[in-house]
């Protein structure tokens, strides 16, 4: 079955972000939108049926999951995981 037109085109720039990736070690260029580097404060990137760079906090999304693995355990005697032990300070 072939791809809808707004399929295809986000499927043609996923392989120019990874073929631009593979060649140079950057996603970057050819007029798409700026790939940020991971850990970018300032900025992410949407796939979708728009492809676009953004300077919203992603916080709103991801506050739950944070509190979640980081809240004081219930049961004291419950084991330490690596997971808890990467997480940082608060």
């Amino acid at each position: 079955m072939p791809f809808a037109d707004v399929e295809q085109e986000l499927s043609d720039t996923m392989v120019g972000y990874w073929t631009r990736f593979a060649a140079t070690g950057d996603p970057n260029g050819d007029g798409a939108p700026e790939w940020r580097r991971f850990g970018a404060a300032e900025g992410r990137i949407f796939l979708g049926e728009e492809v676009r760079s953004a300077t919203d906090n992603r916080g709103h999304g991801c506050g739950f999951w944070r509190d979640l693995v980081t809240r004081p355990r219930l049961l004291p005697e419950a084991p330490v995981s690596a997971f808890d032990e990467a997480l940082p300070a608060r």
